[in-house]
């Protein structure tokens, strides 16, 4: 996980939801992930194999405005940001 802002440039966002509406933001972040991939939510790979969802959903929801996380999760970038949005990229955010 980092908090660098995506590159517009480098991937085309592919969905976008608040997390402020739904039950955490980790479950904002598997259905924006299936509504930008076109899958399925329940055939996506859980997300915890990608990150600690209890540490996303703590962090984001406790933090300032300002923060902003990513990770790579079912071969597309994930940009969520304390301020209640999840950004879905069509490829990879992280250069590792």
């Amino acid at each position: 996980m980092n908090g660098d802002a995506p590159d517009p440039d480098a991937a085309n966002r592919i969905a976008r939801s608040d997390w402020s509406t739904a039950d955490s933001p980790s479950e904002a972040v598997v259905h924006a992930v299936a509504a930008g991939t076109d899958v399925d939510p329940v055939e996506l790979d859980p997300l915890q194999k990608y990150v600690d969802v209890d540490a996303l959903d703590a962090l984001v929801r406790s933090a300032s405005d300002g923060l902003h996380v990513s990770f790579d999760y079912e071969d597309v970038g994930v940009f969520v940001a304390s301020a209640g949005t999840v950004e879905v990229y069509d490829e990879p955010l992280d250069d590792e």
